[in-house]
């Protein structure tokens, strides 16, 4: 290798580590916006002149809906307070009012005011020692104590959990002098208190109920699919039981941490905080369990999210996130998603999401979306949507879509729409649109739509109401045209024939036969259409195909025909018609049978005509017909 070779292999790899410590900066600058993406980013207006501490946090409480938490030690309630702050954050607008001599902590909507420098003051002091926080939690309403209550220590991240007589006890180390305890139960208000930690300190608490509302039905009931994140098995399994009372007692708590990293739920970086942390880098050895990610995940087998996921997930087996996704989710069996997805998801076997998809999914078995999707569906065997379907479904098997479908439909085997179909319905064998069909169904066998407003082209084709055009060999509409008619023309003395469809396009089946010297049979198949010319007037022109046996049927090669004929339809009454008209028929063939030629030449002597020209036959001849329809 050449010198200069080298320096351009050494200035490439050196590119890449630059590239990648950016991208490492970024993702970290990320996540400290992210971290102070709360409430105290809010932006207030606030003008107070000669107000009291106490009445100026008051003030800004209405506002902004937060509740502030302090200690009145900290905090000299009764000092007067003269601001005017304009569209401004509310952490600066609370550094202008305690002049930066305070930090906040944020639980949900409380905010808590702690002393800048009591850490300080802390550490001067002697090693640190442990003190024990105890008490009893009961339900303001009733005075019975509340089990599985979560105290969440704010400045430390300690965790206590009650029992079942309501008491709790935390061991903690003495670092602060003040400190924040939230604590939390699902059905009940959270309450932060803001107290000087003692050795041996009982802090005895009231939670009061919140009222109770019925919780609202699921509109599609696939068990497997609406069940919340934390009673599904997996989660259970691999989710340590006091981790999952936490996160549900406590998701009003938000934590960032830019990096993670875990073997198990709960043993890893973040340790009791899984449930309660966004993470924006994160690394699952087996399993990984955090409240959200903003940036990049990475499981080996096993990612679980309990709500929002932005960015790129990436799973050897199952990805399973709680509320919304945004970005690339991929797994190499499964992905489960109850809330808003907006990504491209691939999985090897399933994807399935509870709420609406926006974006392009990929599966090997099947894809699953309970509401609404907009974008394309991939896979290998089916696709559902239980509302409103707009884009691309292509399927091995079946496509369904339970309400509305516009777009593309394409599968092997079936595709349904329970509701109405704008665009295109492809189907190796059939078709369903159970309301209006507007587009194109095609299918190999059968197609079907309660009102066709389109094209149909299959083997059979099924509507109740058709003002478009059915393609097939039977095309049958409800409420479209039919008749059976009795007729007869100069070459076959009598027959039958069967028209349905729509008058603007017809199947017509026909059987004639007619005896002189030798008996003959001719069915044929066609197509025709008829034009309302003037209240019982209609005139149809009519195109089939004929095959005629002479003495008995099968026994030799047949005779083709093809006819076109034009005629007059007098519709006396619904189900009673009188048609006049002409035939044009034609013949063609290759060493035709010579009973055939005579026999047709001795029933055809009006404009009839025979040429043979290097073995090809041509017959032409022309008649009238009449008939009688009901």
């Amino acid at each position: 290798m050449l010198p200069s070779q080298r320096k351009i292999i050494l200035l490439l790899f050196n590119m890449k580590i630059i590239k990648a410590c950016f991208l490492f900066v970024f993702i970290l600058l990320s996540a400290a916006s992210f971290a102070q993406d709360n409430i105290l980013s809010k932006k207030i207006n606030l003008k107070i002149e000669n107000q009291t501490t106490k009445q100026t946090l008051k003030t800004i409480e209405q506002k902004t809906g937060v509740k502030f938490s302090y200690n009145s030690e900290i905090i000299d309630v009764k000092k007067k307070v003269s601001l005017n702050a304009q569209n401004i954050k509310l952490s600066d607008c609370l550094d202008l009012i305690f002049q930066n001599s305070l930090k906040y902590a944020v639980a949900g909507n409380h905010v808590i005011l702690l002393n800048k420098e009591q850490k300080k003051q802390a550490e001067k002091t002697t090693s640190k020692q442990k003190y024990v926080i105890s008490g009893i939690i009961t339900n303001t309403d009733t005075g019975y104590p509340i089990e599985n209550v979560s105290v969440f220590d704010v400045n430390d991240q300690y965790f206590s959990l009650t029992n079942q007589d309501g008491k709790y006890l935390m061991e903690i180390t003495e670092i602060e002098n003040f400190r924040g305890l939230n604590f939390g139960k699902i059905g009940y208000f959270d309450t932060v208190v803001v107290f000087k930690a003692k050795a041996n300190y009982n802090l005895d608490i009231n939670l009061s109920p919140k009222p109770k509302f019925e919780e609202e039905e699921i509109e599609n009931k696939i068990l497997f699919v609406s069940k919340p994140l934390n009673d599904r098995k997996i989660v259970k399994t691999l989710v340590p039981r006091t981790t999952i009372i936490h996160s549900e007692n406590l998701s009003h708590i938000k934590l960032v941490k830019p990096i993670q990293i875990s073997l198990l739920p709960k043993i890893g970086t973040n340790l009791n905080t899984d449930g309660l942390t966004y993470n924006i880098l994160s690394f699952n050895i087996i399993a990984g369990y955090s409240k959200g990610v903003m940036g990049v995940e990475l499981g080996s087998l096993f990612n679980i999210v309990r709500k929002d996921m932005s960015g790129i997930q990436l799973s050897g087996f199952t990805n399973i996130v709680g509320d919304k996704v945004a970005g690339i989710q991929s797994a190499g069996f499964l992905n489960v998603n109850i809330g808003k997805v907006n990504a491209l998801q691939t999985a090897g076997f399933s994807n399935i999401n509870v709420d609406k998809f926006n974006g392009i999914q990929a599966a090997g078995f099947n894809n699953v979306v309970v509401k609404n999707t907009n974008g394309i569906q991939v896979s290998g065997f089916s696709n559902y949507t239980g509302k409103n379907f707009n884009g691309i479904q292509v399927t091995g098997f079946s496509n369904i879509v339970l309400k509305n479908m516009n777009g593309i439909q394409s599968s092997g085997f079936h595709n349904l729409t329970i509701k109405n179909t704008n665009g295109i319905q492809m189907a190796g064998i059939i078709n369903n649109t159970m309301q209006k069909m507007r587009g194109i169904q095609i299918a190999g066998i059968a197609n079907y739509a309660k009102d066709v407003k389109g094209i149909q082209i299959a083997l059979f084709n099924f509507s109740n109401t058709n003002s478009g055009l059915s393609i097939g060999l039977f095309n049958y509409v409800q409420k479209g045209y039919r008749q059976f008619e009795f007729i007869g023309n100069q070459t076959f003395h009598t027959g039958i024939k069967i028209r349905t469809g729509t008058r603007r396009f017809y199947n017509i089946y026909n059987f004639t036969a007619t005896a002189t010297d030798n008996l003959s049979y001719s069915y044929g198949l066609g197509f025709g259409t008829s034009l309302k010319i003037y209240k019982i007037l209609y005139i149809n022109l009519e195109v089939t195909e004929n095959i005629l046996f002479l003495d008995e049927w099968f026994n030799e090669i047949p005779y083709y025909y093809q006819s076109i004929s034009p005629f007059f339809q007098l519709q006396f009454a619904k189900y009673f018609a009188v048609n006049i008209g002409l035939d044009f028929n034609n013949h063609i063939g290759i060493n035709t049978n010579e009973r055939y030629l005579q026999y047709i030449s001795n029933l055809s002597h009006f404009n009839y005509s025979q040429s043979e020209n290097n073995n090809i036959v041509k017959q032409y001849w022309s008649g009238f017909s009449i008939g009688i329809s009901f």
